[in-house]
């Protein structure tokens, strides 16, 4: 274990406890959250029963409801969250190393640990840490050239988000026109995997809907309905590519363009094909123009950003004057949120813990129907 990847460790295992004790705290504030852990429970119940899930992928619902039936509770799976949290820089280290440089992989990999993004979902039990976890494990494998496994990882991640059917989509692309050029394509295994697994799903929806892509046009109606705009004015427009990011990220995004060309060096085909798919749903009024939609971004933009920080400073001779910048940058984006995070959850906390009640209860009574989201 280098000093590099101790440091990594250190700082991520400090941001989880940090998480933890949040947890502890204050109640999950994010409604969507206790509703999905009541599909949950009434999924594992009733599992033949796929209506259940609404409009949303089934395999979060699947384990999340298994893991209460052993008697895992709501504050338990932000527990768990918060601890996953911890892998994701470690993941994105070794990715960065294999492909940049030591260095640069401990820049990315703090800033990871203590984005404001990450660590705000890291107190979440919604699904978008593990959906993160998934998308950086595939990028994991494959820098490691375990192509099979990375497949895997990815086809996990399928099955928990809609928009890493994007990345999917964009490694078949990128396979096909390769070949056509009879140029270097993506590992076919890689992309072979999920896409089977889209197409089985697909097939059995079919079977099971009686029409086919039943299920997304579902889930295209009901975001359409939820997010529906009468008109576009122009802050709209930019709001999901450009004052969102900001949002999540605060002003050290403004360095990711100067450390944009190396991070796709870490991976481009998967984080395009996440932003593609984002990008057409926000714009199709498809999908809510929350944060928490660009958290499998995130560690892509750590990437630039960090090495961004330090390309800046070597042209200046001021590399660690710039790292120490962007990390206190991150650090008070980071408390920005969480003191928004602690003052909503302290206003609502009687409200919040009699809904986090709830599904203790429906934990002993699956037979009631879940609360929606």
């Amino acid at each position: 274990m280098t000093r590099p990847f101790r440091i990594a460790l250190i700082a991520s295992a400090v941001m989880g406890l940090v998480r933890i004790i949040w947890v502890l705290r204050f109640p999950e504030i994010d409604g969507d959250a206790y509703g999905h852990f009541g599909i949950s429970i009434y999924a594992w119940d009733k599992p033949q029963n796929l209506h259940v899930h609404w409009v949303w992928l089934p395999l979060y619902h699947f384990v999340v409801g298994a893991l209460n039936a052993l008697g895992l509770s709501f504050r338990g799976l932000r527990i768990v969250n918060a601890l996953l949290a911890i892998g994701t820089p470690l993941l994105l280290f070794d990715a960065v190393k294999r492909r940049l440089s030591e260095r640069e992989a401990l820049a990315a990999a703090l800033a990871l640990a203590i984005a404001p993004l990450a660590t705000v979902m890291g107190t979440s039990a919604q699904y978008e840490t593990a959906f993160t976890f998934c998308i950086v494990l595939s990028v994991f494998f494959t820098t490691r050239e375990k192509h099979a496994a990375a497949g895997i990882a990815l086809a996990v991640a399928c099955f928990l988000r809609y928009e890493a059917w994007g990345a999917t989509l964009v490694l078949c692309g990128v396979w096909a026109l390769a070949k056509v050029r009879k140029k270097e394509a993506p590992p076919f295994v890689t992309l072979a995997i999920p896409t089977a697994l889209i197409v089985l799903y697909i097939l059995f929806r079919w079977w099971w809907d009686k029409e086919l892509l039943f299920f997304f046009r579902s889930t295209h109606q009901f975001t359409k309905e939820m997010v529906a705009r009468k008109e576009w004015t122009f802050r709209e427009i930019i709001h999901f590519p450009l004052l969102l990011p900001f949002d999540a990220l605060g002003p050290a995004i403004f360095l990711l363009p100067f450390g944009i060309r190396p991070a796709l060096k870490v991976s481009w085909m998967i984080p395009a094909g996440l932003a593609g798919f984002l990008l057409l749903s926000y714009y199709a009024s498809a999908s809510p123009s929350g944060e928490r939609y660009l958290i499998s971004l995130v560690p892509f933009a750590c990437v630039a950003i960090a090495v961004g920080a330090l390309r800046m400073g070597q042209t200046i001779g001021r590399s660690r004057v710039f790292a120490g910048i962007t990390i206190a940058l991150l650090l008070f984006w980071t408390t920005r949120h969480l003191r928004i995070m602690g003052s909503i959850a302290t206003a609502h906390e009687a409200e919040l813990r009699a809904r986090e009640a709830e599904l203790a209860k429906l934990s002993l009574d699956p037979s009631r129907p879940p609360p929606g989201p």
